[in-house]
């Protein structure tokens, strides 16, 4: 059962699987990491309803008195950072209930593109977490609305740079996975700046038409 919680920060905590993997695939160690969260919160400063709080409510399990994060590990950072003390939530009491209602969330973020008007790199997260939820190819494809061979490829190419993924775009990703097995085009890729990974692909095109 679903219910709409203003639960205390302090009894939230990310949860994890029974390995010890976290559900977000973010590396919060990062510069780029330590900026989004920022940004976040800066939105959330701007929140006319609810100050401090993000717009789309974070997912959390109720364990008892403790409520883990399924889904808004990042807004709850930022809100971490800039002192929110309360936070409205989703709140589900079974596991696999917010599970799903995690999946979906995810497959709502992309399905409302037109309407949010998210940026190529928000559109990729998007796909990326409905990918590291294992949903099929062929669903992913049709709720971002893309063929499902750029679903494969954007996965095959999420594979090989781990953690780096999350902030690229979809077309970065599909040209990652064209090098797949060459790992230093695929690091090339990887490290360049987001400005620079057309021109460092088209490099790398050229070398290998050439070397053919």
């Amino acid at each position: 059962m679903q219910e709409l919680v203003n639960v205390d920060i302090e009894d939230v905590y990310p949860y994890e699987d029974a390995e010890g993997n976290s559900l977000n695939p973010r590396d919060f160690t990062t510069p780029e990491s330590a900026e989004y969260i920022a940004q976040l919160g800066g939105q959330f400063r701007f929140n006319k309803l609810n100050p401090g709080q993000p717009r789309v409510k974070p997912i959390l399990y109720r364990d008892g008195g403790i409520y883990w994060i399924i889904d808004g590990e990042c807004r709850y950072r930022a809100m971490r950072a800039i002192g929110t003390k309360r936070f409205l939530a989703e709140v589900y009491d079974d596991l696999a209930d917010a599970e799903t209602a995690r999946a979906e969330a995810a497959k709502a973020m992309v399905e409302t593109d037109c309407k949010l008007n998210l940026t190529p790199a928000e559109m990729s997260r998007g796909v990326q977490q409905m990918l590291a939820l294992d949903l099929p190819d062929e669903e992913v494809a049709a709720v971002a609305r893309i063929e499902p061979e750029k679903v494969r490829r954007a996965r095959r190419g999420a594979s090989q740079v781990a953690d780096a993924a999350y902030d690229m775009t979809l077309d970065r990703l599909m040209a990652i996975a064209e090098f797949e097995g060459d790992a230093e085009a695929v690091a090339k890729l990887r490290d360049c700046p987001q400005k620079d990974w057309r021109r460092v692909y088209e490099g790398l095109a050229r070398e290998r038409a050439h070397r053919e």
